[in-house]
């Protein structure tokens, strides 16, 4: 297990271990797959802002 972990650096190695945690998969195989295909996207602290669309309906349409 730590040779898979010294690939990578220390934030992916928290993220990929938290992914791991979260869906149940500890094994070497499952965490050597969420290695290789992990990306290393941050999440984003600002909430995306909503896109003014015509077919968008606001929150009086379903009330």
């Amino acid at each position: 297990m730590l040779k898979l972990y010294r690939s990578i650096g220390h934030a992916q190695a928290e993220a990929v271990s938290a992914r791991a945690v979260e869906i149940g998969g500890l094994t070497c195989k499952s965490i050597a797959s969420l290695i290789a295909t992990y990306k290393a996207a941050k999440p984003s602290a600002e909430l995306a802002a909503v896109v003014e669309h015509a077919n968008l309906r606001g929150p009086g349409y379903f009330h």
